[in-house]
């Protein structure tokens, strides 16, 4: 369960209600089409097909219930949706 998202400069900061179990995989979804924003999770589920994401498990920072997505000054635009895809192991 996420608990806080905080975007800052350069990153995005995710706070979850427990422990991030190793092995966790993450993935930043930067441009929804088709909608799939109104339908981006349901039921516990996230999926995507069509929408523009990329795997950030290499690249992340993960700190107890923390983990820091590092992202590019083009990733985000004010007002735009963005997604986190968690799969744990």
């Amino acid at each position: 369960t996420i608990q806080k998202v905080q975007v800052t400069d350069g990153q995005i900061i995710v706070t979850f209600a427990e422990e991030v179990a190793a092995g966790t995989k993450f993935y930043f979804v930067n441009n929804f089409t088709d909608n799939e924003d109104n339908s981006f999770c349901e039921d516990g589920k996230c999926i995507v097909d069509k929408s523009t994401w990329r795997e950030m498990s290499q690249t992340v920072s993960v700190d107890g219930t923390k983990v820091t997505f590092p992202i590019n000054d083009d990733d985000l635009k004010l007002g735009k949706k963005f997604g986190i895809i968690v799969k744990e192991p």
